[in-house]
């Protein structure tokens, strides 16, 4: 075959591959099959886009922008997470860990009936993320996401008289935990697949690993 033609056939096979990964999800982890190809369709050119994406911008060796995801350092692990305000559903938080490859390790969603300020759910997304982190086991790890105020105020570890400054609290407490974890900022380019988890719908309220 042509140049071309192979590469058609391996979008083919991608598209295909991530509409099949996709129905497995619904079926056995959200017992809530959706068989629709439109809809399988678009949800599996998005995410194989993005993880192009995320694996083109990992293996270019070049010095990148701050909007673009980085991998962490040797014996560390990247969180992160992101949060999404779901039409007719609430809130959706969403978090990915990867590895120094760029490989995703563990991902997470979680779906709530609530919605509050986006500062406060945006921490609400980070303890999460954090939980599950520490849960699983990875207690080396930057944390990131794309909330600069909640980002400089986790590193500044300032005290606030509210309800976002008793998450921040947890926040702190629960990072004493870690053998190591730092924080940063990245913006949505750099966060796609953590954006994409938290914006993933429709999902029935709840936690899925």
């Amino acid at each position: 075959m042509s140049g071309w033609e192979n590469a058609v056939v391996a979008n083919f096979i991608d598209f295909e591959l991530g509409i099949w990964c996709d129905q497995l999800v619904r079926e056995f982890l959200f017992a809530t099959p959706d068989r629709e190809p439109k809809v399988l369709g678009l949800r599996a050119i998005d995410f194989v886009q993005n993880f192009c994406k995320s694996k083109d911008t990992q293996k270019s060796g070049q010095s990148l922008h701050e909007t673009h995801w980085r991998p962490p350092p040797s014996g560390l692990w990247k969180i992160n997470f992101d949060v999404a305000c779901l039409d007719g559903v609430g809130h959706g938080y969403g978090f990915v860990i990867r590895d120094l490859a760029g490989d995703a390790v563990a991902m997470g969603v979680e779906q709530g009936s609530t919605v509050t300020v986006p500062d406060i759910e945006e921490a609400k997304a980070c303890l999460f993320a954090m939980r599950r982190a520490w849960e699983a086991g990875y207690r080396t790890a930057i944390v990131e996401g794309g909330n600069l105020k909640l980002i400089s105020k986790l590193k500044s570890k300032s005290s606030l008289n509210n309800e976002l400054g008793l998450i921040i609290d947890e926040i702190l407490s629960l990072s004493n935990s870690f053998s190591f974890i730092s924080r940063s900022h990245v913006k949505r380019d750099g966060n796609r697949v953590a954006h994409s988890l938290a914006h993933l719908q429709p999902l029935e309220l709840g936690e899925l690993y």
